[in-house]
């Protein structure tokens, strides 16, 4: 049996936060990959699932998500391995910008009580959103251009050094003389 090493599945394509202006959301945060590129540009972006507890979209979920509204994306960063719940608002006098508001007592109440009635649902988007954000990392590590390395050499010790050079390099030193005292002129 062979084994396979799967790459991160692409984010879900049907899923803009805007959509849901004055919903009340369950985020479950995977983790922010720092660079993420966009149509315009390589920013932030946090990768979670989402689940819609009211509006036209109630009980929707979208899982394996990537944010990149920069205000969603601070709000989120932080979080990782986290579910929070909160208010999505378009804020129309910053340019349509999506941010997500504090969820009141009553929006927290109704996200426990859906909680309660799924059970296990939030831990499994939490544990399915960061292993998904973990895939994705891998798959970025391994398809990352490598640092240039040039080419590795033999490396060969050095020659010894040359021997010294004098007028008697080379030769042989004459035998000593055998020493008498019958040799001392005088």
């Amino acid at each position: 049996m062979s084994s396979f090493t799967f790459g991160a599945p692409p984010p879900s394509p049907k899923f803009s936060l805007s959509e849901f202006n004055g919903c009340t959301i369950i985020v479950a945060v995977g983790g922010c990959h720092a660079a993420r590129q966009t149509q315009y540009r390589i920013q932030p972006a946090v990768r979670g699932a989402v689940v819609v507890l009211n509006g036209d979209h109630a009980g929707e979920e979208f899982h394996d998500v990537l944010f990149f509204n920069s205000r969603v994306v601070r709000q989120l960063r932080g979080i990782p391995g986290q579910a929070i719940v909160g208010l999505v608002n378009v804020d129309k006098a910053a340019q349509d910008a999506v941010e997500l508001l504090e969820a009141t007592t009553d929006m927290v109440e109704y996200a426990n009580q859906w909680a309660a009635a799924n059970a296990g649902k939030v831990e499994g988007l939490i544990k399915t959103s960061v292993e998904a954000f973990v895939l994705a990392e891998q798959a970025d590590a391994a398809q990352a251009p490598r640092p240039f390395q040039p080419p590795t050499q033999r490396v060969q010790a050095p020659p010894p050094p040359p021997p010294p050079l004098g007028p008697n390099f080379g030769k042989e030193q004459p035998p000593p003389l055998p020493s008498t005292d019958d040799d001392v002129p005088f």
